[in-house]
């Protein structure tokens, strides 16, 4: 992870931390890969990322529970990055940094005084903590 990448999970571990103490939250990391390797080997890779970054927030506090991690390797590039085929790999390589990512599916919910739990807040996607490797 970058220290951008870090600080940025600092900032959602404080939010999660907060969110957890009036209510409760939901947090869907999937992890993802550019489209170099084969399909099992990104599945596995983008499922290591969402892991790392799983770990990390539990590491910071965020109750484990709240968290779940998994793969989609490189099934959802981003449609912005448009990288020309014909570069040399090294270029194809840097260019495609934004689609190794992990992001973050943020749910939050607030309990009634009835206990009863409404939804507050959801879809807060947050990502690339990585430094694209």
């Amino acid at each position: 992870m970058l220290p951008e990448g870090r600080a940025k999970l600092d900032e959602l571990a404080t939010k999660l931390i907060a969110w957890e103490a009036r209510g409760d939250s939901r947090v869907n990391l999937t992890g993802y890969t550019d489209r170099y390797g084969d399909d099992m080997y990104n599945m596995n890779l983008s499922m290591l990322r969402a892991q790392t970054v799983r770990q990390y927030l539990i590491s910071k506090g965020v109750t484990s529970s709240t968290l779940t991690a998994s793969g989609a390797g490189r099934t959802q590039p981003l449609p912005h990055v448009i990288c020309d085929v014909n570069a040399p790999r090294a270029e194809q390589i840097k260019c495609l940094q934004p689609n190794r990512r992990v992001e973050a599916d943020v749910t939050v919910y607030a309990f009634a005084n009835d206990g009863s739990r409404h939804e507050i807040r959801q879809g807060e996607t947050y990502q690339n903590f990585n430094d694209g490797q």
